[in-house]
Parts: C-alpha cells; structure tokens; sequence
C-alpha cells in the first residue's frame, strides 16, 4: 500500500512549466484539473497524493511534503 503524503505546491511554477511543455496558457483551474486528474486531492491543508505519484511534479514545484494524517 502506498504512503499517503500531504504536499503544499506551488502552483505558479506547475502553471509555468505545463505551458512550456505543452505550447499553451494554463489557467489556474487547469492546474488544479490537471492536479486531480493526476491522482491529487484538494484539501484545505494542501493536496494529498499517493508517494509514487508525486514524482510527476518536478522537485521546484514542490513547496512542502510531510506523512498524511
């Protein structure tokens, strides 16, 4: 089973760096739907991931990972 991590992004530099590899302005809602079809929960605390998929974020783009609760 997977470790449940809580992770604080910056969502800027996600945003930043979709665009660049994809050619297109990301909106903010974009990166939050990328995000959660990516396997990531919102919550008021940050976003919950499953370990592995966390490295689909590039290391910069993570402001914060600590165990979930």
């Amino acid at each position: 089973m997977s470790k449940k991590l809580l992770i604080r992004l910056h969502l800027d530099r996600i945003r930043a760096n979709l665009a660049k590899e994809d050619g297109r302005e990301w909106s903010a809602d974009d990166v939050r739907r990328w995000l959660v079809e990516a396997g990531f929960t919102p919550t008021d605390a940050g976003w919950l991931v499953d370990e592995p998929n966390l490295g689909q974020l590039d290391p910069s783009e993570v402001a914060a990972v600590e165990d979930a609760p």
